[in-house]
Parts: C-alpha cells; structure tokens; sequence
C-alpha cells in the first residue's frame, strides 16, 4: 500500500496524519500500521484498534490471519496486547475488548496484564522488541480516541477524566504523576519517596494552587 494510501486509511480510523480519507480495509491497514518501523505509527495503535473496532470494522482472526501472511504476526501480537492493556488500565470496559482478551494465548494474556502494570506506573516498555514510550501512547489514545458513548453525561464525564489525566502529564513526569495522585488518594510513600514529594512533587503542586498564576493563565487563554 502507498504511504499517501495508508496515511488516508488511519485518517479514518480516528488519526489524521494527512487528511480525511475513506476507509477501504481497517484489518489490513492495523495490519500495516504494525509493520511501520516508525514509532509513531505505533503510538497509535491503539485508537485505531478501538476505532475500527467500535465502528465494527475490525476481524481480529481475519487480521491475525493477513498478519502471518505479511510477516508481520509477532509485532501485530504484541501491539493488540498493548491496547488491551492500555484499555484495561484506563477502566474502559468494550465488550469485543473482552472477547478479544478471552480469544489470546495464555501467554499473551499474560503480556495484556505486563503492559496494563506497566501504562499504571507510567513506564516505559518494550513492544516486539521496540522500546515504546507508553506515555505517549496513552496520550495519543486520549486525544484521538472516538468516544462509543451516548450519554451526554458520560461523555462529559470521560472527557472531563482525559483533559485531567492529560494536563498532569503536561506538568508532571510519570513518576512525579504516580507520587502525586498516591499523596492525594492517603496511600502511604516511602521514605524516598517522601523526600522526592517534598523536594519536587510539592512545589510544582504549590505553584498550581497559586490563585494569582491560575488567573492570569486564564488571562493569557481567552
């Protein structure tokens, strides 16, 4: 498939990395994507899984099936064990994500939970040999994914969960993050951690309860 071809299927699946274009087979184009050695293609796995997916587009054994045709099997294996992960470490329950999980290998099954661990930690972990930043890939997901739900609320709601899980990325780092949110739900820190939360963590903390910088960012905003 031509670049300009494939950058116009990923458009459809919810990624616009060209422009709008229609959708001709989504299994192959997941298939492709796996195939790319750029990571950013790899980053967005995940949206275009669950966006083919919702729009029933997606046949995991026909896909299966095209990757071992394309050599590709072992990184498509691995890239659809990473978006469960991140779907199970985000709390979002699709029903063909269930079916999906229950069809895998007991050890792929296994690689489902390493990553889900792994997107809750906010580390970075190596996919089909490749390392992966799965900050990014959460971020990605978060910024591309097409939200399934109807409800005003509850789209409200998710929206309103990704900008929050998306600013702090944008003021903390993974484990800051982690330190952050520990604090504020009473889980106990060790004394490392404690020292890092007090040294680092709480003076970033401080600086966004500043009512006088929250203004004057809201100022620089309109």
């Amino acid at each position: 498939m031509k670049e300009n071809e494939f950058n116009l299927q990923l458009s459809a699946l919810g990624v616009d990395f060209l422009g709008a274009g229609q959708l001709l087979d989504a299994g192959k184009a997941l298939v492709e994507t796996a195939g790319k050695k750029e990571l950013r293609y790899w980053e967005v796995f995940p949206v275009l899984l669950a966006n083919a997916a919702e729009q029933r587009m997606f046949e995991y054994a026909l896909a299966r099936k095209e990757s071992k045709s394309s050599g590709t099997e072992k990184s498509f294996n691995s890239l659809v064990c990473l978006s469960l992960g991140l779907f199970k470490a985000l709390g979002l329950k699709f029903s063909w994500a269930g079916e999906l999980l229950v069809s895998l290998s007991s050890k792929s099954q296994e690689q489902v939970s390493v990553f889900e661990e792994a997107f809750k930690k906010g580390a970075d972990a190596r996919v089909a040999g490749k390392l992966l930043s799965l900050e990014r890939v959460k971020v990605s997901f978060q910024r591309y994914f097409r939200s399934p739900m109807h409800s005003l609320n509850g789209l409200l709601a998710k929206k309103e969960e990704f900008g929050l899980e998306y600013s702090l990325s944008q003021v903390f780092s993974p484990k800051q993050k982690e330190l952050f949110l520990k604090k504020l739900q009473g889980e106990k820190l060790s004394k490392t951690e404690n020292e890092y939360f007090s040294r680092t963590v709480r003076k970033k903390a401080l600086a966004l309860a500043n009512s006088e910088l929250h203004r004057l960012a809201r100022e620089l905003l309109r």
